[in-house]
């Protein structure tokens, strides 16, 4: 077993749910919340050499894997241990990355995933910033609604946020209100919207997902830092248009020639009126565009549209594997895997058999 079984492992964080001791206006599952962490990191480094940048995404990404084993502690709890015994916390993490690597046996795989780059303390408090702002903007949208049960963790937030000497804080936080007023959106589309789910996924948490997958295929591929960099961004960005056009399933697109045409100028369209509407967006959007508007283009958007249609099969997987008795989901499980098959850029035979084997068997 490896990848094929990592990659079904991660889709756990799909019913992962925050703050899921309190009510709420809106779910966020952790990886809706690694998806927005996602987009602010981007936004935040698009300036920096890939090299650079593409250390920083590993990390924002390779981060999260843990969440698979430690699903059942909650953020709080998670908090309270690191207040009483940090060490104790780390030694916890140190052993479930042991854990993970088990999973995706694979040596090269592991040593590049899990090799210990080491980020500059800059870009570490950054990294924490972005997590604290995440969190912050979920505790403020349903505080609104919720105050008894998320006054305290907003005024706790407030507090670390008021404590961090991050050098760009102020044009961070600025980034992060203006980015998570859209991303927000991509929680509340959800994928398959007209079938019945047993395992939910919104576009935010596909879209996490993709990227983490783009990760993997651009080791598996060989790529150099520089093209895996733009594959990454193009990952995180490819469904962000989704925020102003909601989904619009390929077969739709398809329905009538000339639609998918008009489909995408009005994604540009919006997408211009998006950028208008703020200096510092449209400052970052100037080095980003291109990986919204034409995610899957060039090199690196095939290993995009690779992940993309493996998301898409593992989707189907899990829906198999929960007792879905839809055959739409048994069709495009093999539409998917057939796809790839034809046009992945590298064999991955093995992952997409060990997906189907461990789905039906």
């Amino acid at each position: 077993m490896g990848m094929g079984k990592f990659l079904l492992e991660l889709t756990k964080m799909f019913s992962m749910y925050r703050w899921n001791t309190r009510p709420s206006l809106i779910k966020f599952t952790e990886a809706d919340n690694a998806y927005h962490g996602l987009v602010l990191s981007l936004f935040s480094i698009c300036s920096q050499e890939s090299s650079t940048a593409m250390t920083f995404l590993k990390k924002r990404i390779v981060k999260e894997f843990p969440k698979i084993v430690l699903s059942d502690i909650s953020l709080d709890t998670k908090n309270r241990i690191i207040l009483k015994n940090s060490s104790v916390w780390d030694k916890v993490l140190q052993s479930t990355y042991c854990d993970l690597k088990l999973i995706i046996d694979d040596e090269t795989i592991n040593s590049a995933i899990f090799i210990e780059d080491s980020l500059s303390q800059e870009d570490s408090k950054k990294s924490a910033l972005i997590s604290l702002l995440v969190a912050l903007g979920e505790v403020q949208l349903n505080r609104k609604v919720f105050p008894q049960y998320y006054s305290q963790s907003y005024e706790e937030l407030k507090e670390k946020l008021q404590l961090m000497d991050y050098i760009g804080k102020d044009e961070l936080i600025e980034l992060s209100e203006s980015l998570f007023h859209t991303t927000l959106r991509l929680n509340t589309i959800i994928r398959w919207n007209n079938n019945h789910r047993n395992v939910i996924s919104s576009v935010a948490s596909h879209s996490f997902f993709v990227t983490a997958s783009t990760l993997f295929l651009t080791i598996i591929y060989g790529c150099d830092e520089n093209t895996a960099y733009k594959a990454l961004a193009a990952a995180i960005l490819h469904d962000l248009p989704e925020a102003f056009t909601g989904d619009v399933i390929t077969p739709t697109k398809k329905k009538v020639e000339g639609l998918e045409e008009i489909i995408s100028e009005i994604e540009n369209d919006f997408i211009d009126e998006w950028k208008g509407s703020n200096s510092l967006i449209k400052e970052k959007m100037d080095c980003l565009q291109d990986f919204m508007i034409n995610p899957f283009a060039s090199d690196y958007g095939r290993i995009v549209k690779n992940s993309d249609i493996l998301a898409a099969m593992t989707e189907c997987a899990v829906e198999i594997k929960t007792g879905n008795q839809n055959e739409i989901f048994r069709k495009a499980f093999f539409s998917s895997k057939k796809e790839l098959k034809k046009y992945s850029v590298t064999d991955i035979s093995d992952i997409l058999d060990e997906i189907e084997y461990l789905t039906f068997f």
